[in-house]
């Protein structure tokens, strides 16, 4: 056999084999997809938040939270997580495609990470991982989450998303949503929130253990991470620069309440 004719079979050999792998990824991503999305169908349908996205799974965070609605919700922390984590989550539908360009710049031209996931996609990358905890495979999820965004944007009004995501973190010490970790670190209820306290909070949710107030060694970082919440607060016309300066200058001051169960 010539050597231009081992060439060829080798050439079908390789392509086969491409194509063998690529025709399996699809079949596996179409299962993957179908199963996932009778079961997010459902939810959606229902809009039982609590099924959707409050981790069903997980009986035991469930059985420490307060759910708190949206009206229960005062506008400073609402405020205060948009300016921290979504400046423009009211203009976008799921992606917000001016930070992408912008992260993408500060990449290109500086060499600076400053992507910042949206709310949605947040909640979006929550949910798929949540109904598909054992199976979970970024590869095969990453059209599911934008599916997921897509459906969360078309499903939800943008008070709900905001409802689920501040229902949904785990603010250490038994504290499951916001209106746990208000009992919680400050005695009182979400409505009577202060604007510093609420802000002390919204910060704590990019990393509870990191930003946790009742550690005395974590107590300056936590101070930093509120004054910088205030700051985007400020920034984003929330509060007045009066405001925050007078704010920033307070001391954090917990009326911390251990508990075992809130219910």
């Amino acid at each position: 056999m010539s050597i231009s004719g081992k060439s060829t079979i080798i050439y079908w050999i390789f392509v086969s084999i491409i194509l063998g792998f690529s025709v399996n990824i699809i079949i596996q991503t179409k299962n993957h997809y179908d199963e996932y999305a009778m079961t997010v169908e459902e939810c959606f349908n229902s809009k039982k938040m609590t099924a959707l996205i409050y981790g069903s799974r997980d009986a035991k965070n469930a059985s420490r939270r307060i759910y708190c609605s949206y009206d229960e919700i005062p506008s400073c922390v609402t405020n205060a997580l948009i300016a921290i984590e979504d400046p423009n989550f009211y203009e976008h539908s799921g992606i917000d495609f001016k930070n992408v360009f912008k992260a993408m710049y500060d990449d290109l031209a500086r060499g600076e990470k400053t992507f910042k996931p949206t709310i949605t996609e947040q909640l979006a990358y929550t949910l798929s991982y949540r109904l598909l905890m054992k199976k979970y495979n970024r590869f095969l999820n990453e059209p599911i989450v934008i599916k997921t965004m897509i459906d969360l944007e078309r499903f939800f009004t943008k008070q709900e998303l905001l409802t689920i995501y501040l229902n949904d973190t785990d603010f250490l010490h038994n504290a499951i949503g916001i209106y746990g970790a208000a009992i919680v670190y400050f005695s009182t209820t979400p409505d009577r929130l202060k604007t510093e306290e609420a802000a002390m909070l919204v910060g704590m949710m990019k990393n509870p253990s990191l930003y946790n107030p009742t550690r005395e060694r974590r107590y300056d970082k936590c101070l930093e991470r509120r004054n910088y919440v205030l700051e985007q607060m400020a920034k984003y016309n929330y509060i007045t620069p009066a405001e925050k300066d007078s704010l920033c200058k307070l001391p954090i001051v917990l009326r911390f309440k251990k508990i075992e169960r809130v219910e």
